[in-house]
């Protein structure tokens, strides 16, 4: 899932570089459609699945980050780039509708989410700072 929200981050990150609005424009309706898609696998804005945490500490069985940390924080970052890329297109209602579902599902997976491998408790205690400067 995360590798595939690729479509909804490079063209925000292209438009911040370049200040060419027209690839927003062009490919916005389909990363609508890309989030509704992410959002219909979750269950309680949870995704299960993904390709999980490539780079984790560590290294026993027993460490591994669960792969539905990591897949929902995608989730979350997903549902953030669609709220600024419909503010920057002046659709204000989308851009509030995807800053709750942003909200939504930070808070399942900041507040005590049972997280107890190094890597995925990092990630947690990450995002809870990254929320709390505003930077999601």
């Amino acid at each position: 899932m995360n590798w595939g929200s690729a479509f909804i981050h490079l063209p925000l990150y292209l438009y911040q570089s370049y200040g060419d609005i027209s690839i927003l424009t062009a490919h916005y309706e389909k990363m609508k459609l890309y989030l509704q898609y992410i959002g219909a696998k979750a269950v309680n804005s949870v995704l299960d699945g993904g390709l999980g945490d490539w780079g984790e500490v560590g290294g026993s069985a027993y460490d591994k980050t669960p792969k539905n940390l990591t897949a929902t924080w995608g989730y979350a970052r997903a549902a953030t780039s669609m709220s600024s890329v419909a503010s920057i297109l002046k659709k204000y209602d989308d851009a509030a509708t995807y800053a709750e579902l942003a909200q939504s599902i930070r808070d399942t997976i900041i507040p005590d989410s049972g997280v107890t491998t190094r890597t995925a408790t990092a990630l947690r205690d990450r995002i809870h700072s990254l929320s709390a400067l505003g930077c999601l």
